[in-house]
């Protein structure tokens, strides 16, 4: 009887334990900022990969707190990756933008603005040389009797990558990685996550659905879940499924921007979608976005004083204040012309704000993500 009323001790005590979870998806563009923000909200300097020039997430990461027992490593991540046949179904889709009129392959795609330039640069990703090295040969013309050097259609070249030994050897696995400091957890883990990152035989990045990452973060200690997307434009892929689901599922939706982009009119309007902001709105999603507009310690002065029309003689701490304000009313000023937009494209009269505002609420807040890490010491 004592065994039996400690074991129902234990377990009602660890339900206690057990705080009901809430995630908060972070949204942002390349030089956003938007990993140097998660980097600071954790308390760390180099957890997540940071670099203003390119996206260096490329895939959705969950952030939780993780409590380590005695003798187990401080931080612990998982990566998992597509199956085999998730893999091949976009592999597919990928393979209709790269075919030729004859059906054959597309073996290079130099121009960074055509439309299959990101087709070519996730395969090429995936496969390295291997997709372009001996992939053409001769055939006869039957009409001229000509020799001349064509690349191999789309099934031979699946055929010839399907033998391959490249990062596809970790489809339908999860690869876990543990480390006692974030050093060395970052250097693990970005094999996975990070774009820049491709082995000799090819990057894991494309390959992988999702990547989980625990470590002793104070901030997520409540039962709070932060999830780095990558972006909401992959829609038809796997992991693009993955990213729409944690968006329709979160508590938070968090938009991250860099500050002098908000002020430029690059504000929600323009970061969200059409359709992905009616998805937002059907899903009653709305209601829980969060604007964050970053690097706020980034600033000229001159500038500043010229597009604000400051007094000349304003402080730098003046200018950052008066530019936090316009960011804030420029950006919900934005924020509600475009739920009266879609009023109007659905038929309807738009509301007035004062409707607006009461029925929905974004937050937004101005920060800088460096300046705390300076000041906490991180």
């Amino acid at each position: 009887l004592a065994d039996s009323r400690s074991s129902e001790l234990a377990r009602l005590a660890a339900q206690t334990r057990a705080l009901p979870e809430m995630s908060c998806v972070v949204c942002g563009t390349t030089g956003a900022g938007k990993s140097t923000l998660l980097n600071a909200l954790l308390g760390e300097s180099e957890v997540l990969p940071t670099n203003g020039m390119r996206a260096c997430t490329a895939v959705l990461i969950e952030l939780r707190h993780r409590a380590a027992a005695k003798g187990e490593r401080a931080y612990k991540g998982e990566a998992e990756f597509l199956t085999r046949e998730e893999w091949d179904k976009e592999e597919a889709a990928l393979f209709e933008e790269l075919t030729n009129q004859e059906g054959r392959a597309i073996l290079n795609v130099a121009d960074p603005n055509a439309y299959n330039h990101a087709s070519f640069c996730k395969l090429y990703s995936v496969y390295g040389e291997a997709y372009t090295h001996e992939s053409t040969y001769e055939i006869r013309d039957p009409t001229t009797g000509n020799k001349r050097r064509v690349a191999m259609t789309i099934a031979e070249l699946r055929a010839k990558l399907r033998r391959t030994r490249c990062a596809t050897r970790f489809l339908g696995t999860t690869q876990t990685v543990e480390a006692d400091d974030p050093r060395g957890f970052r250097r693990s883990l970005e094999r996975f996550m990070d774009s820049s990152n491709v082995l000799a035989d090819g990057a894991c990045w494309p390959l992988v659905r999702k990547v989980k990452a625990a470590g002793p973060w104070a901030v997520l200690q409540s039962g709070a879940c932060l999830i780095d997307a990558p972006g909401t434009h992959d829609s038809d892929s796997a992991r693009g499924a993955v990213v729409q689901r944690a968006l329709k599922e979160a508590d938070s939706v968090w938009i991250v921007s860099n500050i002098n982009r908000a002020v430029n009119d690059r504000t929600a309007k323009d970061l969200l979608g059409e359709s992905f902001k009616r998805t937002l709105l059907m899903d009653g999603t709305y209601g829980r976005l969060v604007f964050v507009a970053t690097q706020s310690d980034v600033l000229q002065r001159s500038e500043v004083v010229r597009a604000l029309r400051l007094d000349r003689d304003a402080t730098d701490l003046e200018c950052a204040k008066a530019r936090n304000a316009f960011t804030k009313k420029r950006v919900l000023d934005d924020f509600y012309a475009g739920l009266q937009d879609m009023d109007r494209a659905a038929g309807d009269a738009p509301r007035p704000r004062a409707e607006l505002e009461a029925a929905f609420e974004m937050p937004v807040f101005t920060v800088s993500s460096v300046d705390h890490q300076k000041h906490s010491g991180a």
